[in-house]
């Protein structure tokens, strides 16, 4: 009885060792994962342009801002200026009136000799 035995003729296959059950390593792809496509170039050129736009914009909105503070200083400092003109005219307005007063004018007048006469005094309206 000569067996003629095939098994010990064929070579050995390597075989795959599961470290799970085979629902386990199966993996399953979303449909996210599946119809998830890379950016072209047209898009990626359009999101850098608009970052660019947007970042000049900002660049721009910070410089306004500035630009409106520093006038806004200027504008107080003017205010300032004009207040503290308008009081100087007011104490000279004031120092005029006191001069000019008739109090004044008639002790200057009789130290000098000088006397008033209310009989040509006229007074002229219009």
């Amino acid at each position: 009885m000569a067996q003629n035995s095939t098994a010990r003729q064929m070579p050995a296959v390597p075989t795959r060792e599961y470290k799970g059950s085979p629902r386990q390593q199966t993996v399953h792809k979303t449909q996210a994962d599946a119809q998830r496509v890379a950016f072209s170039n047209m898009e990626k050129s359009f999101f850098c342009f608009i970052g660019a736009v947007s970042l000049v914009l900002m660049i721009m909105l910070v410089s306004s801002q500035v630009e409106l503070s520093n006038s806004s200083q200027f504008l107080q400092n003017i205010n300032s200026e004009i207040t503290a003109i308008q009081t100087k005219s007011s104490d000279l307005t004031q120092e005029v009136n006191e001069l000019a007063s008739n109090d004044r004018l008639n002790g200057i007048a009789k130290k000098n000799g000088l006397d008033l006469s209310e009989s040509r005094i006229r007074n002229v309206t219009k």
